[in-house]
């Protein structure tokens, strides 16, 4: 396969929100200062340490009578947001509400609420790998439709040096990150919009 037309998991989060904009686009929400939630902390009572997700835009897509704040976010913090690279969430909105500052508000603040993961259709790992969170609001229906659909989308695992351990998770550590195929993004958004129809 040619090199250039695999996907690092930043390239297919990023491509399935560009597929959602352009399918699905009504608006699009800026935020005025970048938007972070947490999802890693390893404070201790002599330091803190945290790991953010941080969003700069969300978009805002029609999927029949509803509308939706779709975002991508990317790590940011300190070394416990290590084990991540990005995400993307779901936030219904009211489908009458005008787009003004108090919708990127009332967005901003539901984004900052979603801390852990909460919000989060799909989170990409620092392996490369695709993965979901066990409690977020979007698992239970997101789990079973990539099941069904994900096997292929790889081009290449993830490859790991079992001489050399992880000091934070002794684990081997990871020498070239998963790589997917270009036709997985146009899948994962398939079944995003699928998700956010059904619910």
């Amino acid at each position: 396969m040619d090199r250039k037309k695999v996907l690092t998991v930043r390239d297919l989060l990023r491509k399935t929100c560009r597929r959602l904009g352009r399918r699905h686009g009504w608006r699009n929400l800026r935020f005025p200062d970048e938007v972070w939630t947490e999802i890693a902390d390893d404070s201790d009572y002599h330091r803190t340490k945290r790991g953010y997700m941080r969003y700069r835009s969300a978009k805002i897509i029609r999927l029949g009578a509803k509308r939706w704040a779709v975002a991508r976010g990317e790590k940011g913090g300190s070394y416990p947001a290590d084990p991540y690279d990005s995400d993307i969430i779901a936030i219904e909105i009211d489908p009458e509400a005008a787009v003004n500052a108090a919708l990127v508000e009332k967005v901003a603040e539901a984004i900052r609420e979603g801390s852990y993961f909460r919000r989060s259709l799909v989170v990409g790992l620092a392996d490369g790998n695709v993965a979901l969170y066990q409690h977020s609001l979007w698992s239970g229906k997101m789990l079973p439709e990539l099941r069904a659909a994900a096997d292929g989308w790889l081009s290449q695992d993830a490859r790991r040096d079992g001489r050399y351990l992880s000091l934070s998770t002794l684990q081997p550590i990871v020498t070239s990150a998963a790589k997917y195929r270009p036709e997985a993004a146009r899948a994962l958004t398939d079944i995003i919009v699928k998700v956010l129809k059904n619910s």
